[in-house]
């Protein structure tokens, strides 16, 4: 027979977990969106395509255009040669990060090599070897 102060915790650390649980339970009920809207969202993410996959990356969000070239580039450019990516002098350095990420993210495994130049906008190019 267990002596009647370990059973009384026993007790107290079952309710205790038990409405700690009803509480994390209560919680997610509330703030979680009905199980229909889960999943029409869910059927949205696996009807998607790799093109509008690629459309609501972060990264591209942004600048669609520019990602959309550079989505056609991949696929024209041989993946083992390197990409020359020139950004304009006038670009603030923010500007030109999120850029390169972009590039970075849809021109993989190419390596992007950053150029600055005297152009208005930003450019993409096949890094020429030497002789």
């Amino acid at each position: 027979m267990e002596p009647p102060l370990r059973r009384a915790r026993s007790a107290a650390a079952w309710a205790l977990a038990a409405s700690a649980f009803a509480v994390l339970a209560v919680r997610a009920a509330r703030e979680t969106r009905p199980f229909g809207a889960s999943i029409e969202l869910a059927g949205k993410f696996w009807k998607a395509n790799a093109a509008t996959r690629m459309y609501n990356s972060p990264l591209v969000r942004e600048d669609r255009e520019f990602g959309e070239r550079l989505w056609k580039l991949d696929r024209e450019w041989p993946p083992d040669r390197d990409v020359v990516l020139a950004v304009p002098e006038s670009a603030p350095e923010a500007v030109r990060e999120a850029r390169r990420r972009m590039a970075a993210y849809l021109l993989a495994p190419r390596r992007v090599l950053v150029r600055l130049d005297k152009r208005r906008d930003f450019d993409v190019e096949l890094l020429t070897r030497g002789p």
